[in-house]
C-alpha cells in the first residue's frame, strides 16, 4: 500500500481550485454541520479537506485526527476497502457515474459499522472536476437486521424440512391403517363408524398434501428439485390432467373441457412438473366454482420475439378482487381466505405453481372479476 500512486490523470490541485472548494464548503456549512450523515470533502488527489463532526459519533475519531490524510491512510478502513474506495474515487474523478455502495468501517474502539456511500464530483464554474463529496449513511442496523432475517429464514426452512420429513411416515401409516379398517381387513365395521372414519381419512389426506407441499417448497428454495426439460406435446399432458380430475368435476356437476386444441404444438418443459402445474390450476378452478365449469384454451404468441405457447384455464367461479390478486402467488396465501366461505388449502399450491412455471422459463398470471370467474394463464417456450 505504501507504494501506491494515484493515476497521473488526477493532477495536482491548484490554488484556484482549493479556493473554489472552500467557497463550496462555506456555502453548505449549515447542512454540513447538522447532517445526520457523515460528509467528507476530498480534493482530486484523495486528500481529506474536511469532514463533519458526525464522524466522531459514528466511528469515534475526532475531526483533527483525520483531516489532511489521504484515502490510503484512513485508520477506519481495511486494506481491501481502501483499494475499493480509491477505485470508486478514481472513476468519479474521470467522470464515471458510480452507484451507491456499502462498505465496512472500523470503530476506533473496535467493532464494525456499515456505511452506504454516495459520492458526487465537485466541479468549478467551468464544470471541471476539482474534488469529491462523499455522503456516508449508517446502515449498520439495517444490514444486521437483514442478516438476522436471513438466518431466521434459513432456520425456518430447515425446521420445515425436518418436520415435514418426520411427519410423512406416520401420516402415510395412518392412511394405510384407516384404508384397511374401511376395507374390513380387521373385521366388520358398522356404517356409522365407516362414515366417521372417512372424515378421518380425508383429513389425513389433507395433512399428507400439506406435508408434500412443504417439502416441495423447501426443496425448491434450496435448489434441490431437478428439472428434466425435454420436448413434449402440450395437448397430451393437458388431456392427461383433465382425465385425472374429470370425476371430481363431474361430482360437482361442472364441465371440464379443452375447447381449443393444438395437438401438434410442442413445448420445452419437464412433463411431470407441467402436469403438476395443470392439476393445481384446474383443481383450484373446480374448488371455487359452483356452476358452469372450466374450459382450457391453447394459443401461440410472441414474447420478445420468442415463440411461446400459452394455456388459459378459465372458470365460472366466484372470482377474485383486483387488489387481492397479487397475494395469490405468495406463500401461505389461501384462496379460501381471500374468497369468503370457501374451502381452505395449504396456501402453497399457487406459490409452487408459479415457481415451477418460472423454472421452466415461463410466466404465469391471472385475470379475474368477482362473481364472474377467473382465467389463470401460463406460458412456456415452444419447440
Amino acid at each position: 500500500m505504501n507504494n501506491f500512486k494515484f493515476p497521473k490523470i488526477l493532477t495536482k490541485t491548484g490554488q484556484k481550485e482549493k479556493k473554489w472548494l472552500k467557497e463550496s464548503e462555506r456555502k453548505y456549512k449549515i447542512i454540513f454541520d447538522i447532517s445526520p450523515e457523515v460528509i467528507v470533502i476530498l480534493d482530486k488527489q484523495g486528500k481529506l479537506l474536511d469532514i463533519n463532526e458526525r464522524l466522531y459519533d459514528w466511528l469515534g475519531y475526532k475531526k483533527q485526527e483525520i483531516l489532511g490524510k489521504n484515502l490510503l491512510n484512513l485508520p477506519f478502513l481495511t486494506k481491501q476497502n481502501k483499494i475499493k474506495m480509491i477505485g470508486k474515487f478514481v472513476q468519479r474523478m474521470i467522470g464515471k457515474k458510480i452507484l451507491p455502495y456499502d462498505m465496512e468501517f472500523i470503530h476506533k474502539k473496535g467493532g464494525i459499522r456499515i456505511g452506504r456511500i454516495v459520492g458526487t464530483p465537485i466541479t468549478n464554474k467551468e464544470g471541471k472536476i476539482i474534488g469529491d463529496l462523499l455522503i456516508i449513511n449508517d446502515v449498520t442496523k439495517i444490514k444486521r437486521a437483514e442478516i438476522k432475517a436471513k438466518e431466521l429464514d434459513q432456520m425456518k426452512d430447515e425446521l420445515i424440512s425436518v418436520t415435514s420429513h418426520e411427519l410423512r411416515a406416520p401420516l402415510t401409516a395412518i392412511k394405510g391403517y384407516i384404508s384397511m379398517i374401511l376395507d374390513g381387513d380387521f373385521g366388520p365395521v358398522s356404517s356409522k363408524i365407516k362414515s366417521q372414519l372417512r372424515y378421518v381419512y380425508f383429513s389425513n389426506e389433507k395433512l399428507i398434501k400439506f406435508v408434500a407441499d412443504m417439502l416441495s417448497v423447501s426443496r425448491m428454495e434450496q435448489g434441490r428439485i431437478e428439472f428434466k426439460i425435454k420436448t413434449v406435446y402440450l395437448s397430451k399432458i393437458i388431456k392427461s390432467a383433465i382425465e385425472e380430475l374429470e370425476k371430481e368435476a363431474q361430482a360437482r356437476n361442472l364441465y371440464l373441457v379443452l375447447v381449443k386444441d393444438d395437438p401438434k404444438l410442442k413445448v420445452l418443459a419437464d412433463p411431470d412438473k407441467l402436469k403438476e402445474v395443470l392439476i393445481n390450476l384446474i383443481n383450484n378452478g373446480i374448488k371455487f366454482t359452483d356452476w358452469g365449469g372450466i374450459k382450457i384454451v391453447i394459443e401461440k404468441k410472441l414474447d420478445n420475439k420468442v415463440k411461446m405457447a400459452v394455456v388459459h384455464i378459465t372458470d365460472t367461479g366466484t372470482g377474485i378482487k383486483k387488489e387481492e390478486i397479487p397475494l395469490l402467488f405468495q406463500k401461505f396465501q389461501q384462496l379460501g381466505k381471500i374468497l369468503s366461505r370457501r374451502p381452505g388449502g395449504t396456501g402453497l399450491g399457487l406459490y409452487i405453481t408459479k415457481q415451477l412455471v418460472e423454472k421452466m422459463n415461463g410466466k404465469i398470471w391471472v385475470e379475474s372479476k368477482v362473481r364472474k370467474g377467473s382465467t389463470f394463464s401460463f406460458s412456456l417456450p415452444m419447440k
